[in-house]
């Protein structure tokens, strides 16, 4: 319970054995997910290091760069190509580095969600959310500005609560470990009817 709903804590405790850190940071070594949660923890109300017009999914790339996951690159079109996650740099304006340095999967929720899908990650049920897995919004009711069936929005899983309450940290609008049960709610009502989908990645492309 305590991993779970505290996990950075945890992890930097002296005389936590190194098989339950390890199973913390993922036993594939692909990625460290607590380094994921501490980058959203400490980063949701500060700015990114670049800038999309929806900035939610930019902000859970960033948190998994963090966390060390390696770029997927194409040879030939370098991060803009069609099964790339990543950037190549940029000139350090935003609105030219999102379109031509950085992959359509990287501040694209549905690109997104679809490509940690296709490289080894895995959909699973709320009661088997734990911190480091990514929470994606799919709309389902009617809504003007979202198309029915459209992947919209994504955060970091940040703690589970014992009684399975699931926490997740957010930017635009940035939320710090906010209840995705409380939340949800509002969150319809404005915006009509959403499938929760938690995504738990596990990158095969390294």
């Amino acid at each position: 319970d305590l991993m779970r709903a505290e996990p950075v804590k945890i992890a930097h405790l002296d005389g936590i054995p190194e098989n339950i850190k390890r199973e913390m940071r993922g036993t594939d070594g692909k990625f460290d997910r607590v380094k994921m949660v501490e980058y959203a923890l400490e980063n949701w109300d500060k700015k990114d290091p670049i800038q999309f017009d929806n900035n939610c999914t930019n902000f859970v790339s960033q948190a998994l760069g963090h966390a060390g996951m390696e770029h997927k690159i194409d040879f030939w079109s370098g991060a803009r190509g069609d099964d790339t996650w990543g950037n190549t740099g940029g000139i350090g304006i935003d609105t030219i580095d999102a379109s031509m340095y950085y992959s359509k999967t990287w501040a694209g929720a549905e690109n997104q969600q679809n490509f940690m899908l296709k490289h080894g990650g895995e959909e699973v049920p709320r009661s088997e959310a734990r911190p480091g897995d990514i929470i994606y919004y799919e709309q389902q009711g009617p809504n003007d500005k979202i198309e029915q069936g459209n992947t919209h929005h994504a955060a970091v899983v940040t703690a589970v609560m014992p009684d399975g309450e699931i926490k997740y940290t957010q930017h635009q609008d940035s939320y710090q470990n906010v209840s995705l049960q409380g939340r949800l709610p509002t969150t319809e009502k404005a915006e009509g009817q959403q499938r929760i989908r938690i995504v738990r990645p596990h990158p095969d492309w390294y």
